[in-house]
């Protein structure tokens, strides 16, 4: 998710990702829980970490471009890593990475060559506690195709091939760093629509589930869900439940466990 001027959206990170119910007269927050903040300023501003300390947070959520057809982290990308971890003090570090919508890894040979690029920085970097496998794949904003030319569905399947991927390329050289998935709240299942053609979050998620099954696979592809939670706007509360950001769906088939 970009961030636009002004706005600041926070994320919740736990040992499981988890939607909470809340209502204005009591929240109540599970043991373990650990409040972030999506941030890339941890990247240039040397002392953000008191900030972060005074407000409690516990991680900061920073992107990582990644161009087509690249494999390997390059001096640029290891110099913003590494100010971002410098920088971070004691909050820890969330890698979202993520390039260009039109070139999203659909093929086997782009696949591989993002998760190399994502294990390159982590081989750098093994102090990063987790990565975001790309940003939003239900967006065409962040990820086409997302229907094929017939308007069959196409995203759901060709994301969960590259968590597959990338898990299995990351936990073997770092098992201790957490792959979590990156969803928006918002889609219309429309493969002809005018405008941010999309899946929603429940159909998208019944439809990795139903790809994950069809693999055969038994191992994990992700350690914890993700997905943005934002409202529609600045002035929406918090505690309220809107249709489009309840997402009645589950990730069982994701995971063995």
């Amino acid at each position: 998710m970009y961030l636009k001027a002004g706005q600041r959206w926070l994320f919740v990170l736990g040992l499981a990702l988890v939607a909470v119910a809340a209502t204005p007269a009591a929240a109540l927050a599970a043991r373990g829980l650990v409040v972030g903040i999506n941030e890339d300023a941890v990247k240039w501003r040397p002392g953000i970490a008191s900030t972060a300390n005074d407000l409690g947070l516990g991680y900061y959520r920073v992107t990582q471009r990644w161009e087509p057809g690249r494999s390997q982290a390059g001096a640029a990308d290891a110099a913003s890593v590494a100010a971002a971890l410098r920088n971070a003090g004691s909050q820890k570090v969330l890698l979202s990475v993520f390039g260009p919508a039109n070139a999203a890894p659909v093929s086997l040979f782009s696949r591989t060559a993002y998760c190399r690029f994502v294990s390159s920085l982590l081989d750098r970097f093994p102090q990063v506690a987790a990565v975001n496998i790309w940003n939003e794949a239900n967006l065409s904003y962040f990820w086409k195709p997302q229907f094929g030319r017939k308007g069959s569905s196409a995203a759901p399947g060709a994301y969960a091939a590259l968590l597959a991927r990338c898990y299995d390329a990351i936990k073997s050289r770092h098992p201790s760093v957490r792959v979590i998935t990156s969803i928006s709240p918002r889609g219309n299942d429309n493969p002809r629509a005018r405008s941010n053609v999309s899946h929603s979050p429940g159909n998208f998620i019944r439809k990795l589930g139903q790809a994950y099954r069809r693999s055969h696979r038994r191992a994990r592809i992700f350690d914890a869900w993700g997905q943005n939670v934002y409202g529609a706007s600045s002035k929406e509360r918090p505690w309220r439940a809107t249709a489009s950001t309840s997402a009645r769906a589950t990730t069982r088939g994701c995971s063995p466990t």
